[in-house]
């Protein structure tokens, strides 16, 4: 424990192997220390992943002392490669990239055999453990106070279309915004279709919460219908809302279609106006009733009609005044196609779905800074591929409720930012840098593990009783045949 705190605590400086040479030298040069030999000793350097070892020899190859730049656990294990391994999957960054770095720095490092060994061996089970006690604590907490959530869920593929290889499923708390549940699910668990991972992963969230015995009140997720379908059949005690912000982006989707119509125009400059009178009525109304009189008044507002005979009659808008978009005729091309949208059975049957106004967009954040951990772009092994989830999952748990960035006045910083979608300005508040204050804990678990660890990591990879790969070695619909036959059959359509 001593060795892992000292190893972590300890500040790592970039240093020229020449200068430590001539450190070296200061001693000055002396006899050889073996008996019945009077050799001069001279100094040799070698290097041994990112460490460098100074050995003083004598003419006749007596050792007369080793020195070594890093602390060296049991069975040879540098501190420097430890802690570099940890470094490069705790950031985010990958093996490849960093190496490609250091190799145009000429500064040695942990080779890729060894990186993957120290992964599997003492990372992946570090943050596996450290994500059980930080879950365990938040889920008493939920126990000692309501016993009952309402989470949103969300899936991330991890490449788009259906040639995705894993679907992340997770569960946030609604109130509080805290991850409760990180869920991956890999193509070969179902049957190698990538269709069906984001139900497989919310059955799998769903459970996680039946074992924990928590109460699940309502569940916020997009407008899935083999979900949909699940918690209307089998759970019907459970609140089902729909994410607004997904409904809103499919009604602007159909009205900006529309507008492309000849004659339909007009209905681009309304556009955002009929959105966020969606988003209004569906945190004003409380029952299916309310908000259908609210909806279908915009066909009316539109026509400049405030008032109306059916249903609630009015609009719920104070006077008029200034100028305002051109208003339709109505049984025009542009009020009647806003009509076909308005009228749309689909939308009218989901607006049981709209009525506690929910949103899914701090779901969308988290899945947003997944992609910082686990790229698309990158290939990742099951186990890797889920801890470094989790490692989105502990960062974003860990600064939730990061301070305001402030002015020398005390005013919060607001930075510009531009919108390409809806071409306009807008400002966002600017928070502090993040600390990531929870590495640290897990570095120190990474040492600790190594360090009670009595087999090493030359031992043969056995799989865990959940690891896809016992299902299938590969996501392929087809076995390869042995490389040998492929090489033979290979043939360029270039080549002549």
């Amino acid at each position: 424990m001593e060795m892992a705190t000292k190893a972590v605590d300890s500040t790592v400086h970039l240093c020229y192997k020449e200068s430590l040479i001539d450190l070296a030298h200061i001693r000055p040069a002396s006899k050889c220390r073996e008996e019945g030999c009077a050799g001069l000793v001279n100094l040799k350097d070698k290097s041994v992943g990112s460490a460098l070892y100074f050995d003083w020899v004598c003419e006749k190859g007596h050792n007369n002392g080793t020195w070594c730049s890093q602390p060296v656990f049991r069975r040879g294990l540098h501190a420097g490669d430890l802690l570099t391994s940890a470094a490069i999957l705790f950031s985010g960054n990958n093996y490849q990239k960093v190496q490609l770095m250091t190799k145009f720095m000429k500064l040695p490092i942990v080779s890729q055999a060894s990186f993957l060994k120290i992964q599997r061996s003492y990372l992946v089970p570090a943050i596996e453990e450290k994500w059980k006690e930080h879950l365990a604590h938040r889920i008493q907490t939920i126990k000692d106070s309501s016993g009952e959530v309402v989470i949103s869920g969300d899936g991330r593929m991890d490449s788009p279309g259906h040639c995705a290889q894993y679907c992340t499923y997770t569960a946030m708390e609604n109130s509080t915004k805290e991850i409760l549940s990180v869920v991956t699910v890999d193509k070969r668990e179902t049957g190698k279709s990538s269709v069906w991972m984001e139900k497989e992963g919310f059955l799998r969230t769903l459970q996680f919460f039946l074992d924990e015995h928590i109460l699940v009140k309502e569940v916020i997720t997009d407008a899935h219908p083999s979900i949909t379908a699940v918690l209307r059949n089998e759970h019907p005690s459970i609140t089902h809302s729909y994410d607004i912000w997904h409904a809103a982006k499919n009604l602007a989707k159909k009205i900006m279609k529309a507008s492309q119509k000849k004659q339909c125009g007009l209905l681009r400059q309304w556009c955002s106006h009929i959105v966020n009178h969606f988003y209004h009525i569906s945190g004003e109304s409380s029952s299916v009733e309310e908000f259908t009189d609210l909806w279908f008044g915009v066909l009316h507002h539109v026509v400049d009609e405030h008032e109306w005979a059916v249903g609630r009659g009015r609009c719920s808008h104070g006077p008029l005044s200034g100028e305002h978009i051109e208003w339709m005729k109505k049984g025009s091309p542009a009020h009647d196609a806003l009509r076909v949208i308005i009228a749309d059975r689909r939308f009218l049957k989901n607006i049981p779905y709209f009525l506690n106004a929910r949103s899914t967009a701090d779901l969308e954040g988290f899945n947003s800074l997944i992609t910082m951990y686990a790229g698309k772009r990158f290939a990742y092994r099951p186990p890797v591929y889920r801890a470094r989830n989790l490692l989105a999952a502990l960062d974003h748990n860990e600064h939730l409720n990061r301070e305001s960035m402030t002015n020398k006045d005390g005013n919060v910083r607001m930075a510009k930012t531009f919108n390409k979608k809806s071409n306009r300005w807008s400002v966002r508040e600017l928070k502090v840098q993040k600390k990531y204050g929870h590495i640290d804990g897990l570095l120190k678990k990474v040492f600790c593990i190594r360090a009670a660890d009595k087999v090493g990591m030359s031992m043969p990879v056995v799989l865990q009783e959940s690891d896809p790969r016992r299902i299938s070695s590969t996501i392929a619909p087809v076995l390869p045949p042995p490389k040998d036959v492929l090489i033979q059959e290979h043939k360029s359509r270039l080549s002549k």
